[in-house]
């Protein structure tokens, strides 16, 4: 099986690829919740490290009776 190439990309790259803010992709690495890496003074984001951690970010969809209930809850409100 053949990797993806791995592009590093800049603060403003990685949130243009993620679709989100620079400050929001600021913020997720000063919590250590994003995989990046320091080149200097620089911050560098792997693509291919940000795709794994969408993967593993993923959130898995409701069960179908539990939106039902839902709806209902919310169409009582």
């Amino acid at each position: 099986m053949e990797l993806p190439i791995r592009r590093w990309m800049t603060v403003h790259d990685a949130a243009c690829y993620l679709g989100v803010s620079n400050s929001k992709i600021y913020k997720m690495i000063a919590q250590h919740s994003i995989p990046y890496r320091k080149v200097g003074a620089s911050i560098r984001l792997g693509s291919y490290e940000l795709d794994e951690w969408m993967r593993k970010e993923m959130v898995k969809p409701i069960k179908r009776e539990l939106q039902l209930v839902t709806d209902k809850v919310l169409d009582n409100v």
